[in-house]
């Protein structure tokens, strides 16, 4: 992924974290293997982070556009068409579900 290059969310919800901290606690917390249920209802998870975090957890929806405004390892910080600024944790088995729009 590209630093300022626009990318589209091709499947799956993504959550947006207010900053790298709290993505890593995220990614590091496992509070069920029902991964349908994010898929299905990504509004009551996105507020179920939100209390166990203590943090403002928001989501980026499939076909859902944003910019890569910084990268480390697997922590992207992104702006989205929402105009949220935030973190997103980018699992390796996950990475094909994002692709780069050629403008």
């Amino acid at each position: 992924m590209n630093i300022g290059s626009l990318y589209e969310i091709k499947k799956r919800y993504w959550f947006v974290y207010p900053d790298q901290v709290v993505a890593n606690r995220a990614n590091n917390l496992d509070p069920s293997d029902d991964f349908a249920a994010v898929l299905s209802n990504p509004v009551n998870w996105s507020e179920f982070w939100s209390g166990i975090l203590k943090c403002e957890v928001s989501y980026i929806s499939p076909k859902d556009l944003f910019c890569l405004l910084e990268r480390e390892d697997n922590f992207c910080k992104v702006l989205s068409t929402k105009g949220e600024i935030g973190w997103i944790v980018l699992a390796d088995r996950y990475k094909s579900d994002i692709e780069e729009v050629v403008v």
